[in-house]
Protein backbone atom coordinates (compact mmCIF):
# COMPACT_ATOMS: atom_id res chain seq x y z
CA UNK A 1 0.00 0.00 0.00
CA UNK A 2 2.67 2.42 0.75
CA UNK A 3 4.08 1.98 -2.85
CA UNK A 4 0.89 3.79 -3.86
CA UNK A 5 2.66 7.19 -2.75
CA UNK A 6 6.37 6.48 -1.80
CA UNK A 7 9.26 4.25 -3.29
CA UNK A 8 12.65 3.50 -1.93
CA UNK A 9 15.64 3.34 -4.08
CA UNK A 10 19.33 2.65 -3.28
CA UNK A 11 22.48 5.25 -4.54
CA UNK A 12 24.56 3.42 -7.15
CA UNK A 13 27.14 6.25 -6.47
CA UNK A 14 27.34 7.19 -2.89
CA UNK A 15 30.65 8.66 -1.48
CA UNK A 16 29.89 7.44 2.00
CA UNK A 17 31.22 4.43 4.29
CA UNK A 18 27.68 3.12 4.10
CA UNK A 19 24.75 2.84 2.08
CA UNK A 20 21.87 5.33 1.60
CA UNK A 21 18.35 4.12 0.52
CA UNK A 22 16.41 7.41 -0.67
CA UNK A 23 12.85 7.19 0.16
CA UNK A 24 11.03 9.67 -1.94
CA UNK A 25 7.54 11.01 -2.90
CA UNK A 26 6.48 9.37 -6.23
CA UNK A 27 2.58 10.85 -5.95
CA UNK A 28 0.52 12.84 -3.62
CA UNK A 29 -0.53 11.07 -0.64
CA UNK A 30 -4.57 9.58 -0.99
CA UNK A 31 -6.98 9.51 1.41
CA UNK A 32 -6.95 5.73 0.80
CA UNK A 33 -3.45 5.46 1.84
CA UNK A 34 -3.37 7.96 4.88
CA UNK A 35 -6.67 5.67 6.52
CA UNK A 36 -4.31 2.61 5.70
CA UNK A 37 -1.21 4.46 7.82
CA UNK A 38 -3.50 5.80 10.30
CA UNK A 39 -5.36 2.66 11.10
CA UNK A 40 -1.60 0.80 10.86
CA UNK A 41 -0.73 3.73 13.43
CA UNK A 42 -3.92 2.92 15.68
CA UNK A 43 -2.50 -0.68 15.99
CA UNK A 44 0.84 0.36 16.77
CA UNK A 45 -0.69 1.90 19.90
CA UNK A 46 -3.53 -0.32 20.80
CA UNK A 47 -4.23 -3.96 19.91
CA UNK A 48 -7.93 -3.45 18.38
CA UNK A 49 -9.04 -6.13 20.04
CA UNK A 50 -8.84 -4.25 23.35
CA UNK A 51 -10.53 -1.23 21.71
CA UNK A 52 -13.65 -3.74 20.53
CA UNK A 53 -13.80 -4.64 24.04
CA UNK A 54 -13.56 -1.73 25.78
CA UNK A 55 -15.80 0.61 23.40
CA UNK A 56 -17.80 -2.26 21.20
CA UNK A 57 -20.77 -1.33 23.22
CA UNK A 58 -20.46 2.41 23.47
CA UNK A 59 -21.14 5.42 21.26
CA UNK A 60 -18.42 6.03 19.10
CA UNK A 61 -18.03 9.18 20.61
CA UNK A 62 -16.24 7.66 23.56
CA UNK A 63 -14.00 5.65 21.45
CA UNK A 64 -12.79 9.32 19.87
CA UNK A 65 -12.64 10.81 22.57
CA UNK A 66 -10.17 8.45 24.20
CA UNK A 67 -8.14 7.88 21.22
CA UNK A 68 -7.83 11.94 21.14
CA UNK A 69 -6.78 12.30 24.86
CA UNK A 70 -5.27 8.76 25.95
CA UNK A 71 -3.68 7.55 22.64
CA UNK A 72 -1.87 10.69 20.47
CA UNK A 73 -1.04 13.55 22.33
CA UNK A 74 -3.53 16.25 22.95
CA UNK A 75 -3.80 18.77 20.53
CA UNK A 76 -3.67 21.27 23.56
CA UNK A 77 -0.35 20.02 24.62
CA UNK A 78 2.10 22.72 22.93
CA UNK A 79 4.97 22.05 25.13
CA UNK A 80 8.09 21.20 23.26
CA UNK A 81 8.43 17.85 25.13
CA UNK A 82 4.59 16.77 23.65
CA UNK A 83 5.07 18.15 20.15
CA UNK A 84 8.43 16.15 19.89
CA UNK A 85 6.61 13.18 20.56
CA UNK A 86 4.03 13.66 18.61
CA UNK A 87 6.43 14.35 15.93
CA UNK A 88 8.95 11.17 17.03
CA UNK A 89 6.22 8.89 17.51
CA UNK A 90 4.56 9.43 13.75
CA UNK A 91 8.02 9.09 12.08
CA UNK A 92 8.74 5.18 14.19
CA UNK A 93 5.52 4.50 12.82
CA UNK A 94 5.92 5.50 9.35
CA UNK A 95 9.38 4.05 9.57
CA UNK A 96 8.09 0.69 10.80
CA UNK A 97 5.59 -0.01 7.95
CA UNK A 98 8.09 0.76 5.46
CA UNK A 99 10.04 -2.29 7.04
CA UNK A 100 7.26 -3.79 6.95
CA UNK A 101 5.87 -2.98 3.06
CA UNK A 102 9.44 -2.55 1.38
CA UNK A 103 11.89 -5.10 3.41
CA UNK A 104 9.03 -7.45 4.25
CA UNK A 105 10.10 -7.95 7.68
CA UNK A 106 8.60 -8.64 10.74
CA UNK A 107 7.81 -6.79 13.92
CA UNK A 108 7.31 -8.84 17.03
CA UNK A 109 6.53 -6.28 19.59
CA UNK A 110 5.21 -2.78 19.36
CA UNK A 111 6.83 -1.10 21.63
CA UNK A 112 4.77 1.75 21.68
CA UNK A 113 1.93 0.11 23.15
CA UNK A 114 3.29 0.23 26.36
CA UNK A 115 4.06 3.91 26.73
CA UNK A 116 3.07 5.05 30.15
CA UNK A 117 2.75 8.77 28.93
CA UNK A 118 1.26 9.58 25.83
CA UNK A 119 2.86 12.34 26.05
CA UNK A 120 6.56 11.59 26.39
CA UNK A 121 8.85 9.25 24.27
CA UNK A 122 9.86 5.96 25.39
CA UNK A 123 13.03 5.10 26.09
CA UNK A 124 15.37 2.34 24.32
CA UNK A 125 15.66 1.34 20.64
CA UNK A 126 12.98 2.62 18.15
CA UNK A 127 12.66 -0.75 16.14
CA UNK A 128 13.17 -4.29 16.06
CA UNK A 129 12.24 -6.18 13.76
CA UNK A 130 13.54 -9.63 12.26
CA UNK A 131 13.76 -11.43 8.80
CA UNK A 132 11.93 -15.40 8.75
CA UNK A 133 12.97 -17.56 6.63
CA UNK A 134 10.08 -17.84 3.84
CA UNK A 135 9.76 -21.45 3.90
CA UNK A 136 10.69 -22.61 7.74
CA UNK A 137 9.66 -19.29 9.11
CA UNK A 138 12.67 -19.35 11.54
CA UNK A 139 14.32 -16.19 12.41
CA UNK A 140 17.67 -15.23 10.31
CA UNK A 141 18.61 -12.03 10.71
CA UNK A 142 17.82 -8.63 13.22
CA UNK A 143 17.05 -5.34 12.65
CA UNK A 144 17.65 -2.97 15.00
CA UNK A 145 16.93 0.76 13.90
CA UNK A 146 16.75 4.73 15.11
CA UNK A 147 14.59 7.55 13.79
CA UNK A 148 14.96 11.07 13.83
CA UNK A 149 12.15 13.04 12.28
CA UNK A 150 12.88 16.65 12.22
CA UNK A 151 10.79 20.00 10.55
CA UNK A 152 14.16 21.99 11.25
CA UNK A 153 17.63 21.69 10.46
CA UNK A 154 20.25 19.89 12.53
CA UNK A 155 23.52 19.25 10.63
CA UNK A 156 24.27 16.47 13.91
CA UNK A 157 20.47 14.54 13.13
CA UNK A 158 22.36 11.38 11.51
CA UNK A 159 25.34 11.42 14.05
CA UNK A 160 22.89 11.46 17.63
CA UNK A 161 20.98 8.63 15.58
CA UNK A 162 24.14 6.48 15.16
CA UNK A 163 25.63 7.00 19.02
CA UNK A 164 21.82 6.14 19.93
CA UNK A 165 22.23 3.05 17.71
CA UNK A 166 25.71 2.21 18.83
CA UNK A 167 25.20 2.39 22.26
CA UNK A 168 22.62 0.19 22.19
CA UNK A 169 24.24 -2.18 20.43
CA UNK A 170 27.15 -2.27 23.18
CA UNK A 171 24.24 -3.03 26.02
CA UNK A 172 21.08 -3.56 25.10
CA UNK A 173 20.14 -5.75 22.32
CA UNK A 174 19.85 -9.07 25.08
CA UNK A 175 17.36 -6.91 26.93
CA UNK A 176 15.13 -5.90 23.72
CA UNK A 177 15.08 -9.10 22.93
CA UNK A 178 14.03 -10.32 26.34
CA UNK A 179 11.30 -7.51 26.51
CA UNK A 180 9.79 -8.77 23.67
CA UNK A 181 9.68 -12.16 24.73
CA UNK A 182 7.95 -11.18 27.70
CA UNK A 183 5.11 -9.66 25.72
CA UNK A 184 4.81 -12.23 23.33
CA UNK A 185 4.04 -14.88 26.05
CA UNK A 186 1.71 -12.41 27.55
CA UNK A 187 0.00 -12.38 24.05
CA UNK A 188 -0.05 -16.28 24.12
CA UNK A 189 2.20 -15.96 20.72
CA UNK A 190 4.46 -18.86 22.63
CA UNK A 191 5.59 -20.66 18.65
CA UNK A 192 7.00 -16.90 17.90
CA UNK A 193 8.16 -16.47 21.87
CA UNK A 194 10.00 -19.55 21.76
CA UNK A 195 11.92 -18.44 18.55
CA UNK A 196 13.45 -15.44 20.14
CA UNK A 197 13.99 -17.85 23.35
CA UNK A 198 16.49 -19.47 20.46
CA UNK A 199 17.84 -15.65 19.94
CA UNK A 200 18.34 -14.52 22.88
CA UNK A 201 20.00 -18.00 24.05
CA UNK A 202 22.60 -17.63 21.22
CA UNK A 203 22.54 -13.92 19.97
CA UNK A 204 26.42 -13.92 18.47
CA UNK A 205 25.19 -16.56 15.86
CA UNK A 206 22.61 -13.97 14.61
CA UNK A 207 23.17 -11.85 11.74
CA UNK A 208 22.24 -8.15 12.58
CA UNK A 209 21.71 -5.47 10.35
CA UNK A 210 21.53 -1.71 11.97
CA UNK A 211 18.78 1.15 10.03
CA UNK A 212 18.98 4.45 10.49
CA UNK A 213 16.10 6.31 9.43
CA UNK A 214 16.49 10.37 8.45
CA UNK A 215 12.22 11.87 8.08
CA UNK A 216 13.27 15.12 7.07
CA UNK A 217 11.36 18.36 6.09
CA UNK A 218 12.68 18.59 1.85
CA UNK A 219 13.47 22.28 1.82
CA UNK A 220 15.48 22.05 5.69
CA UNK A 221 17.67 19.03 4.12
CA UNK A 222 21.17 19.60 3.36
CA UNK A 223 23.61 16.43 2.19
CA UNK A 224 25.94 17.60 5.18
CA UNK A 225 24.10 15.46 7.68
CA UNK A 226 25.34 12.19 5.86
CA UNK A 227 28.85 13.76 5.40
CA UNK A 228 29.22 14.15 9.23
CA UNK A 229 28.13 11.01 9.74
CA UNK A 230 30.35 10.22 7.63
CA UNK A 231 33.23 11.36 9.42
CA UNK A 232 32.67 9.86 12.39
CA UNK A 233 33.16 7.03 10.67
CA UNK A 234 30.69 4.53 11.98
CA UNK A 235 31.61 1.37 13.31
CA UNK A 236 28.88 -0.81 12.38
CA UNK A 237 29.82 -2.62 9.38
CA UNK A 238 26.44 -3.17 8.13
CA UNK A 239 24.89 -0.18 8.84
CA UNK A 240 21.87 1.92 6.35
CA UNK A 241 21.09 5.10 6.14
CA UNK A 242 17.36 5.45 5.03
CA UNK A 243 16.49 9.11 3.69
CA UNK A 244 12.88 10.17 3.58
CA UNK A 245 12.04 13.98 2.64
CA UNK A 246 8.58 14.93 3.17
CA UNK A 247 7.45 18.12 1.13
Amino acid sequence: MLSQWIMEHGRTTCPYCFPVIDITEHTICTEVVKNYIANFLLCTYRDPEYLKRHFGNKHPDELKKYIKEKIFVPPQAVDSPSQNTKQGDWGEALSALILLDFRHLCIPVSKLRYKANNSRSMLGTDLFAICLDSTSEEITKLVYGEVKTRRTYSSTVGVEAYKGLYSDYGRSLGNIIDFCIMRLEEQHQFELAEKLTTVYDNLNKYAKEFEIFLIVERNVWKEDILVNLNNIPPNLSTLRTNVMLID
